[in-house]
């Protein structure tokens, strides 16, 4: 009876011990390295993103900054009288123009594919790497099972929850959107891959830790059955889940290795990281020792000023001088200050009337501006060619008349220098055709100010409209 009873002990001892030993197969936690590893790739693609931000940003500056000087310059334009400074501040403005439509294409042109490609991409690889972790950390038992260990190798230390995380590696951080802190490029990237990502190492601990989520051993995973084993990618390609548990993808050679179902995600946005646009030079308004080098306002001058295709570059930059002289004011004062320093002579769009156009910068605002004085200038044409025209009918008018007054004089009045002269047949005082003639050409070619002048005598109120 007691052998029996030892049999039926031995036997029941040695089933327990091999349940808890199949139970326990694999239940690994993340080591501290391996999910450090994991948030500094997540820190290099949010470091990645905003850089492409800034970038585009950078462009999009340049852009409103030079379309901001454009219409400065345009309003001022329509306030100059002298042809000089005409000609001067529309070279200026040209070549805003052609600067202008450089910028927009830097800013709309291939870059900004790729940068929606950066963008598109970086976000959704870190969708897939914050979920990873949000999984991982977010239950533990204290003190014996977890996920997420903050033990270089005995599983202890469990860490729920992604802000525990965060505390303890900065560069977490990028996970919730905001700036990783202690992040350390050079020991997470190198010019082939991401340097952590050794092929087939082990991402988990030595000790089990009840952790089902990193292995697919037979009956040991998160499927309970038979699972063949199989090879899971995580955190958006970085691990693999194996039959003997967590273990990091291959990409320290991201280059030399083909796209697979376990690496595509990360692999895409590797390519696209390639390909990162870089900021360009904020706009600043050149001296002219600078714009009288450049091609581009070389190109503007020659256009405005007449200047041969063919003349030298040493030769345009002196005449550019000439026109653009450092003698009394400097370019800045007779150029970009002159253009800031156009104030408003009313109230327009919400802007005070003496407001200077150099402290507006909205687009919007500015175009407004540029519309109301062109119709300013263009109404003064108007009016100064109306008033051209009426003198010009009052002129022939006055002549008229005073061909006409020759019928009307008396024989000792008719004289030939009034452009009249006396019929003795009909004893009529007529007009003299010929004489007319020559007055009213002598008439055009001189001014009717002399002591001699007829208008003068009898049409004082045509002087005083001809003097307006």
């Amino acid at each position: 009876m007691a052998v029996f009873i030892s049999f039926f002990a031995t036997v029941a001892f040695v089933l327990v011990t091999y349940e808890t030993h199949v139970q326990a197969a694999n239940k690994k936690p993340l080591v501290k390295a391996a999910w450090h590893a994991v948030c500094d790739v997540a820190a290099e693609l949010y470091d990645v993103s905003e850089a492409t931000k800034e970038a585009t940003a950078s462009k999009r500056r340049v852009v409103d900054k030079i379309q901001q000087q454009l219409l400065r310059t345009r309003i001022l334009i329509q306030t100059l009288i002298s042809d000089q400074d005409v000609k001067r501040f529309t070279t200026v403005a040209k070549y805003l123009e052609t600067k202008l439509a450089a910028a927009l294409k830097n800013l709309l042109g291939s870059d900004a594919t790729t940068a929606e490609d950066i963008l598109t991409k970086t976000a959704f690889a870190n969708g897939h790497i914050r979920e990873f972790l949000v999984i991982a950390s977010g239950a533990t038992q204290s003190g014996s099972a977890g996920c997420i260990s903050n033990h270089a190798s005995d599983g202890g230390s469990e860490l729920k929850t992604l802000s525990q995380l965060i505390r303890e590696h900065g560069p977490c951080k990028a996970l919730e959107n905001e700036q990783p802190t202690g992040y350390d490029r050079t020991q997470a990237v190198t010019a082939t891959g991401f340097k952590q990502f050794t092929s087939g190492g082990s991402a988990v601990s030595g000790s089990e830790k009840g952790c089902r989520l990193l292995t697919t051993e037979n009956s040991e995973g998160y499927i309970e059955g038979t699972l063949g084993t199989p090879e899971v990618a995580m955190a958006g390609g970085l691990l693999t889940a194996s039959g003997t548990g967590g273990k990091f993808t291959a990409l320290d050679n991201i280059d030399a290795t083909s796209k697979d179902d376990k690496n595509k995600i990360i692999k895409q946005v590797w390519e696209s990281l390639k390909k990162k646009p870089t900021k360009v030079a904020e706009y600043t308004d050149d001296d002219i020792s600078t714009l009288k080098s450049e091609s581009t306002f070389q190109d503007a001058f020659r256009s405005i000023f007449g200047a041969s295709k063919d003349t030298e570059a040493d030769r345009i930059a002196e005449t550019i001088e000439k026109q653009y002289p450092k003698k009394g004011n400097d370019f800045n004062k007779q150029i970009w200050q002159r253009i800031a320093d156009t104030s408003l002579k009313s109230e327009i769009s919400g802007q005070e009337k003496g407001t200077k156009i150099g402290t507006i910068d909205d687009i919007g605002t500015l175009t407004v501006i540029l519309r109301n004085f062109t119709g300013e200038r263009l109404k003064k044409e108007r009016e100064r060619e109306q008033r051209k025209s009426e003198t010009k009918c009052n002129a022939e008018a006055t002549q008229q008349a005073i061909l006409a007054d020759c019928t009307k004089l008396e024989k000792a009045e008719c004289k030939p220098d009034l452009g009249c002269k006396y019929n003795e047949t009909t004893s009529k005082c007529e007009k003299d055709s010929a004489k007319t003639t020559v007055a009213a050409t002598k008439d055009d070619k001189t001014n009717t100010t002399g002591s001699n002048s007829f208008l003068i005598k009898k049409a004082p109120l045509l002087l005083a409209v001809l003097l307006f």
